[in-house]
């Protein structure tokens, strides 16, 4: 799919970010220019030390500099004196000198007061510096990334926006020494690498996604969280599709029992539906209940048909007691129970039950049980003349018939197979009936089987 190779590409990217950066800041050219830039900077304070240096000459008074600190000391002959050696100097020549160092200072003050915007300008000049020199090194990364998606406005959008975060960023995630290669990749990876939520293929037709368990989190999508020291965080890699997001752009079957069964599900997909709109979020959070800081994740727009299965009584209860389901579901498919047995309905059962043997792991049917098992399907019918709807119990039956089946290490099963699962069965479920057949051969339940009454 196209989100998949997008995806892959990203990883390529990243790659080639952690190849290329921080070895483009050690090229001899940047290093010139940012010397360059360090080197004014230091020329235009070495120059003002210069002024207030050749002025304390003058007064007798040295000056010591060092990285971070400008200091004055009395000097008497040429010589820098120390605490003891001025102490011994008079009254008016020790006043003299703390005059001389305190008018140096203000002049230091004076001549340094443009420091902080020297020091602001040679910032700007190497901010730029490192954004002309990431912008170049970036431009032969992404220009063929911007060229292959040129007709999609998202990922346009997006490789814009991961450019301009790149320039504030790459110095200091990309150029810090105390970050590992593993580090540094998976920052990268958190940031940029885009979560395929769900995909579908190109070449596809419309999903049709049948979800078992229709739960709130299962049909809407969920955020999941990680701890940290104790305290629950997510990203935006941590969002789990729902059976929405999966079916979006074609059909979700729904068992209506179950999805009635579950909290805040029933009104949240009506919601869905009417709005179009599709969004994932906790219900929690509208009872006030979720005090944790979450994602908010842009709503996606909902394109999708819901069928809904279930029993008869279920849709009118529906119909009576919500007046937006008759609205919204108006499409009513009323199922037969059971179906003529015609010879084209018989051929469908027995390619059903080929199928459904063959998908199962089962030993294939014979042409007598197959036989079997439509007069069974009649029984359930309760006509001779149709079959029942209801397969999942002959699938049960054709289920049991395969394990007496393999206990007997047939190779097929048979009309035999089926007539020893039939009494099984009937065994096991048969109490109420003997009990009634022993009732009557006691005399507790008397049956009049000729004669008339009124």
């Amino acid at each position: 799919s196209t989100a998949g190779a997008f995806i892959s590409d990203i990883n390529g990217l990243i790659d080639n970010l952690l190849a290329t950066f921080p070895a483009v800041f050690e090229h001899p050219t940047y290093q010139q220019r940012k010397s360059a830039i360090d080197r004014g900077f230091n020329q235009r304070y070495d120059r003002a030390l210069d002024v207030i240096e050749r002025l304390a000459l003058e007064k007798g008074v040295a000056l010591y500099r060092d990285s971070s600190n400008v200091a004055f000391t009395p000097m008497s002959e040429g010589k820098a004196l120390d605490e003891a050696e001025f102490s011994q100097l008079p009254d008016e020549e020790r006043e003299r000198f703390h005059e001389d160092i305190s008018g140096l200072e203000e002049r230091l003050n004076e001549e340094l007061a443009s420091l902080p915007q020297w020091k602001r300008e040679s910032n700007n000049q190497l901010r730029h510096l490192n954004e002309e020199t990431i912008t170049l090194a970036l431009q032969p990364l992404l220009a063929p990334l911007s060229q292959k998606y040129a007709e999609n406005g998202a990922v346009c959008g997006y490789m814009q926006a991961m450019q301009v975060y790149l320039l504030k960023t790459v110095v200091e995630q990309l150029v810090d020494d105390s970050k590992t290669d593993a580090q540094a990749r998976k920052l990268l990876e958190e940031q940029y690498l885009p979560s395929l939520v769900v995909g579908q293929p190109m070449s596809g037709g419309a999903p049709v996604v049948f979800e078992p368990h229709p739960t709130y989190d299962n049909l809407f999508g969920r955020i999941e969280y990680s701890t940290d020291q104790g305290a629950l965080y997510t990203t935006y890699r941590q969002l789990r599709p729902g059976a929405l997001h999966r079916a979006n752009g074609g059909f979700l079957i729904l068992e209506a029992e179950k999805m009635l069964s579950e909290p805040f599900v029933w009104d949240a997909l009506k919601r869905a539906l009417q709005s179009r709109k599709l969004k994932m979020e906790s219900p929690l959070g509208e009872m006030g209940r979720l005090a944790t800081i979450t994602l908010n994740p842009q709503v996606i727009p909902l394109q999708v048909k819901v069928i809904i299965i279930g029993a008869r009584q279920l849709y009118y209860t529906l119909q009576d007691l919500d007046p937006d389901f008759q609205e919204m579901f108006r499409v009513l498919v009323d199922f037969d129970e059971d179906i003529p047995m015609v010879d084209e309905s018989l051929e469908q059962f027995a390619q059903l039950l080929t199928t459904r043997t063959s998908e199962e792991g089962m030993a294939p049917l014979t042409a007598d049980a197959v036989a079997r098992l439509a007069t069974y399907s009649a029984r359930l019918a309760e006509h001779q003349g149709r079959l029942s709807a209801r397969i999942g119990d002959l699938f049960q039956l054709v289920s049991e018939a395969d394990f007496i089946r393999h206990l007997a290490n047939d190779e097929m099963t048979d009309a035999g197979h089926i007539e020893r699962a039939l009494k099984a069965k009937a065994t096991r479920t048969g109490r109420v009936s003997a009990r009634i057949l022993d009732d009557m051969l006691a005399g507790i339940i008397l049956i009049d089987t000729d004669g008339a009454a009124v």
